[in-house]
């Protein structure tokens, strides 16, 4: 293989990675046993937090442990 495009490779995959972890979001949980009230909330804040919900406080528990 051409060392220059070698070269190439590296620096698209090198550069891919380091925008993958820049675009990496906080997360958030939300836990609440009403649905409408947490899809409310995912809807607010989906476009900057990964967000993660459960309708129970025990479910809640296991995922924050996670």
């Amino acid at each position: 293989m051409d060392p220059s495009l070698l070269s190439n490779k590296l620096e698209e995959e090198i550069t891919d990675d380091i925008e993958d972890e820049i675009n990496v979001k906080e997360s958030v949980l939300v836990v609440d046993d009403n649905a409408d009230i947490r899809q409310f909330i995912r809807e607010q804040l989906e476009d900057s937090f990964q967000i993660y919900e459960t309708n129970d406080g025990i479910n809640g528990i296991k995922l924050a442990a996670n």
